[in-house]
């Protein structure tokens, strides 16, 4: 007996045709939904709601004015916040959509994307390792280097730059290293 051979090309064009679908449309959720698996692509599985809301609470305290010296590392600033997907930003002084967002996953997870789940106090997002693999695979390296940002200042902006000990911030880290990881990987393949 001679069986078929399975090959991820067939889940790549399937994720593939999917998000022709999405870039097709003019909808701001479908926009939305394109946009987030680029950005889950540089995060560990398990992402929750929580972090784009945190990263959207802090980012509004933020001044919109830069620091005297934009260069310095030690200070967020708006221009990490303008580098967070719309939906977190949403009119820099608005709260985070948190309908826009669950839209844009609710779309995501009708293709098979995405995994939504739940924990006590929030929405977790999780991706296959053949979805990351094709979010990935489907950037070019401008648009990794877009997304990664994008996903470190999620995270950033997140952890409310406060230096005390927080369970939250275990998550946080392991994300950002895995980030750094990834980044570092693609710096290195340029």
């Amino acid at each position: 007996m001679k069986q078929g051979k399975s090959t991820y090309a067939n889940v790549y064009a399937t994720f593939e045709v999917s998000a022709k679908h999405l870039a097709e449309s003019k909808d701001q959720v479908n926009i939305d939904a394109l946009e987030l698996p680029h950005i889950l692509a540089f995060m560990h599985s398990g992402v929750t709601e929580t972090i784009f809301r945190r990263a959207s609470g802090y980012g509004q305290t933020l001044p919109v004015e830069m620091f005297p010296d934009d260069t310095e590392l030690n200070y967020l600033t708006e221009h990490h916040v303008a580098r967070l997907p719309g939906y977190i930003r949403n009119g820099r002084r608005e709260s985070f959509d948190s309908t826009r967002w669950r839209q844009a996953c609710s779309v995501l997870a009708s293709f098979s994307i995405i995994i939504i789940g739940e924990s006590e106090d929030s929405i977790v997002l999780s991706m296959h390792p053949l979805a990351y693999a094709w979010a990935l695979l489907r950037q070019n390296m401008d648009k990794q280097t877009s997304s990664w940002i994008m996903a470190m200042s999620t995270l950033v902006l997140s952890a409310e730059s406060k230096r005390k000990y927080n369970p939250f911030y275990c998550v946080l880290i392991s994300m950002m290293v895995l980030l750094a990881m990834i980044y570092m990987k693609d710096e290195f393949r340029r």
